[in-house]
């Protein structure tokens, strides 16, 4: 239970989440970030916290090619790091991650838990509970700055679904 936005603006993207641990029966604030970088890369993270430390905490290759290259080779590796670290379900020769956004330069992906990644073609998207939520608010306030429109993406998304809770984080990455 989460909300993660990622919006490309202004030459770089910007990518915000909220602070929701969840159970079965309860929500609280953590303190460890759902955003964050990892080398070059800025992740933001569903799932489990568990794969968030893996990510925070392993370091990572820096791929090269196109980005549609980086992205599939990235999904390559993080899929071996979760399965070294035994995070990652194997079920019939299948290892299932997690659902993530990850951004470099002025491009994000959607990676999902059976690590294909997705570029969609608008500016913005959203993972976790609250997604349908911050997408619409994101659609909506396209006349905001970037770091607005995500804190009121995920402000409407708190409001709307149990599992999403400030505060929020907000991180970029470098310019292009």
């Amino acid at each position: 239970m989460t909300c993660i936005v990622a919006l490309r603006a202004e030459g770089r993207v910007y990518m915000g989440a909220d602070s929701a641990g969840v159970d079965s029966w309860s929500s609280i604030a953590r303190a460890d970030p759902k955003v964050f970088r990892n080398g070059r890369y800025l992740f933001g993270c569903t799932s489990s916290y568990r794969m968030i430390q893996i990510l925070r905490h392993e370091k990572l290759e820096t791929v090269t090619g196109s980005h549609d290259s980086q992205a599939y080779k990235l999904a390559n590796q993080l899929q071996a790091l979760f399965v070294r670290q035994q995070f990652a379900k194997v079920e019939h020769g299948v290892a299932e991650g997690g659902s993530l956004l990850v951004a470099w330069d002025d491009v994000f992906y959607q990676l999902d838990s059976d690590y294909q990644y997705a570029r969609y073609r608008e500016d913005y998207y959203s993972v976790g509970s609250g997604y349908m939520f911050a997408l619409g608010a994101l659609y909506a306030n396209a006349s905001l700055t970037p770091r607005k429109r995500i804190r009121q993406a995920l402000s409407a998304a708190v409001h709307n679904s149990g599992g999403v809770k400030p505060p929020f984080k907000i991180m970029a990455t470098e310019a292009v």
